[in-house]
Order: C-alpha cells, then sequence, then structure tokens
C-alpha cells in the first residue's frame, strides 16, 4: 500500500532531506543507471515527528558494485562500509548516506542473517524488526507503507513484522531494540505477541555482543520517559537476564525528572548500590570515564546543606564529573531543586585550581627524596584546601621547616 508523504497527519510537511541537494543527486545517478531507490528506515520514522535525522539510509535495487560506480560518476566520495552485506556510504559536502542492496533473508543466525538480493522493496521491508521502521519514502515524497506502521506510529503501539517469535530468532537483539521503541513510541497496553515472544527469548540473549547490549541499554535510559518499558522489561525477566540487581522505578521517575543522562538514571535505578556498580563490567562495556562515574555515582558523599567551600573540596577531590552527579543524586534524598541547580552551577563554572607545590619545589627546600616527599605534599595540599585553595606557593613552602625538622 502507499500514500503520499505531505498527506499524513503525524507530519507537518516534507521532511527537509527530500529536498537537499545532495539527495536528488543521489536519486538521479541511481535513476540515470536504470534503478529505484528510497528513503527507508529511522529517517521516515523521525520524520512523522517533525526531527530530521542525520542517519540517512537509502534502500536501492542496485547491485552494491554498481552502486558504488554510479555514485562516484555522480562526484561522490563511496567508501565500502559493509559492501559484503550491500552496504556503501556515499558522502558528499556534509551529508552521508547508507546506501543499502535490497535483500531478503535466506538463512538467519541469531544476529547475522544469510541474505540475497533482490528487486522487490517489499521484501526487504519484510525483513526489518518493527511495522513503522520498514516505511520507505522515494525521491517524490509517496509513502510506501506495507505493514500498517503508520497506523502503528499513530496508535503509540510498537509491533513486530509478522510473527515476533520468529523475527526475535532472526536478530537477537531486536528484544532490546523493542524496549527502546516501546519508550520512544510506545503508548498504553504493551503488544501481547510482542511481550510473550521477549519473555520466551530472555535465556537466549546470552549470545548477544556486550558491545550491543550496552548501546541499546544506554539508548533506553536516554529516552524521555523509559520507566514503562523498564517496567515491561523486568516482567518479561529480559532485564533479569542481561543487567540483574535490585532496583527501582521509583527512583527511576524521580531522577528521570531532572536529568536525561543515562549513567546517572541507571545508578539511582539500580539504588546506587556499589556492589552492582563493581559488577557492571560483566553486563556492560562502558568507557572508562562512564565506568569510573557508575562507581563514584554509587559512592557515599554526604551533601545534607553543602556550602560552597565543602562542595569545591568534592570537586578538587573526586573531580567534577562525579560530583556533578553526585548533586543530581542527591535529589533523590533532599528533594530541593533550587540546591540542586545551584549546587550543578557551581560544578559546572568553578574553574579547579592546580596545586602550587610540587614534590621537585619539597626538593629544593632542602627535603631528602624519599616517601616524606609525599606526605609533605599531602598535607600542605590539605592546608591549601583548607584555605579555600587561596595559599600562595610562598606561603605553603613557608610551612615547610616544620616538617623538615
Amino acid at each position: 500500500m502507499s500514500d503520499t508523504f505531505k498527506s499524513q497527519n503525524l507530519s507537518l510537511g516534507q521532511p527537509e532531506w527530500l529536498d537537499y541537494p545532495e539527495s536528488k543527486k543521489l536519486f538521479s545517478a541511481i535513476s540515470l543507471a536504470g534503478g529505484s531507490g528510497r528513503f527507508v528506515g529511522g529517517c521516515v520514522r523521525d520524520a512523522f515527528f517533525d526531527k530530521v535525522s542525520d542517519d540517512l539510509d537509502i534502500c536501492t535495487d542496485l547491485e552494491p558494485h554498481q552502486t558504488m560506480k554510479v555514485l562516484e560518476e555522480a562526484g561522490f566520495r563511496v567508501i565500502p562500509t559493509g559492501i559484503d552485506h550491500g552496504t556503501v556510504t556515499a558522502l558528499m559536502n556534509d551529508r552521508k548516506f547508507e546506501v543499502t542492496t535490497l535483500r531478503h533473508d535466506v538463512e538467519t543466525h541469531g544476529r547475522h542473517a544469510t541474505v540475497a538480493y533482490t528487486t522487490s522493496f517489499e521484501e526487504d521491508a519484510a525483513r526489518r524488526d518493527f511495522t513503522f521502521n520498514a516505511l520507505s519514502v522515494d525521491e517524490n515524497g509517496k509513502l510506501f507503507d506495507y505493514f500498517d506502521g503508520l497506523s502503528d506510529l499513530r496508535e503509540g503501539r510498537v509491533r513486530f513484522i509478522g510473527n515476533a517469535s520468529e523475527r526475535i530468532e532472526e536478530d537477537r537483539l531486536r528484544v532490546l531494540r523493542f524496549f527502546r521503541f516501546y519508550a520512544r513510541y510506545g503508548e498504553g497496553d504493551v503488544d501481547e505477541d510482542a511481550f510473550l515472544a521477549c519473555a520466551k527469548a530472555k535465556d537466549k540473549l546470552g549470545s548477544l555482543s556486550i558491545e550491543r547490549v550496552t548501546r541499546e541499554i544506554k539508548l533506553l535510559f536516554s529516552t524521555l520517559a523509559p520507566m514503562d518499558a523498564v517496567r515491561v522489561m523486568d516482567l518479561t525477566g529480559v532485564q533479569n537476564a542481561i543487567l540483574p540487581g535490585a532496583s527501582s522505578l521509583e527512583k527511576l521517575k524521580a531522577i528521570s525528572e531532572v536529568t536525561s543522562d543515562p549513567i546517572v538514571r541507571l545508578v539511582a535505578y539500580f539504588e546506587r548500590d556499589l556492589g552492582w556498580a563493581k559488577n557492571l563490567s560483566n553486563h556492560l562495556r562502558l568507557p572508562l570515564s562512564e565506568h569510573n562515574r557508575v562507581i563514584g555515582g554509587c559512592t557515599p558523599v554526604v551533601f545534607g546543606q553543602t556550602d560552597d567551600k565543602e562542595l569545591k573540596s568534592l570537586i578538587y577531590t573526586f573531580g567534577p564529573a562525579i560530583i556533578e552527579d553526585q548533586c543530581v543524586l542527591a535529589i533523590l534524598e533532599d528533594g530541593n531543586h533550587s540546591l540542586l541547580n545551584s549546587r550543578v552551577e557551581l560544578v559546572r563554572t568553578w574553574e579547579v585550581p592546580e596545586l602550587p607545590v610540587k614534590g621537585r619545589d619539597i626538593l629544593l627546600a632542602g627535603v631528602r627524596a624519599g616517601p616524606l616527599v609525599g606526605k609533605i605534599l599531602k598535607e600542605l595540599e590539605k592546608s591549601w584546601i583548607e584555605s579555600e585553595f587561596k595559599l600562595s606557593k610562598e606561603a605553603l613552602l613557608s610551612q615547610l621547616p616544620t616538617h623538615i625538622d
């Protein structure tokens, strides 16, 4: 089935990516080679909510090497990013297009499928996960909707194409994608078939790469209001299978009202449990900076009515990132939004100073090299912090005679 993109009331008008000169040039090149192409996936789905996506995915009935050839001849820089799977990346000016040859599944393996090329846009759409992700739009703005995805978007339904269990068996990452999309677009009761299929698959998720699990969890916890989706994920048993730990939806709701940061939300949801944090690397593969934030967020720091002097001391000691997280997490206990705002403002604007005295200065003052130098340096740093970072290098070094004796 098809319809005109402009006529759909979910959209305020024709998406701007249809009018990009680079888009027109790309479609012209495909057409001159005797092929057809369409925008597909996220950029089409998001356009109905008046969101312009930077992820511009194109499907075409040209085969990959032919696609590369015609686009290069049209002036695009083309990279064979996933040419074995039918995908090339076309670049022109500041635009990037992922162009993939139409495919249908020959055999599936739980993550990557064996595929064959096809010239059928409907066959290609049928191998996608959710109905609204199979929407496609041609160069003239004509919408193609083979599985009633537009209606699902309107009604807030997240529905697998065809049999939910079969779609998941083709790619088990779709379980986590389901919860992420339900958090973004779902309204009302969850689709029963999807719920049962996700619950059935919970014990088969161990084969997923930890990097892909991490990405999906962070995207889920970054959505505007992840609570319902996280609740459903817990009910299916999927959460315990991929990210176990005692949790609190109430705390997730409270923290989601003040921050969209997925790291802080995860820490709050799992009740700032330090044991959970130390075990997290078994389940998620976070960058070191984010892993340290998780540990820092689960390490108790008593704020109370912390004054600026104490807060600066904490920022200097633990670093701005961890203390900003701690300030936000404190809202769970004190509920003081105005205090939270003032604390965060200080964390973000205060320039962390550097201790003016170095170990070399202590050696030059006559202290013999050894453990005593480090001990003296620590004591001087403590005095400097107590002075609200005001003591100069000279003032600090003036304390040395007592140490040397």
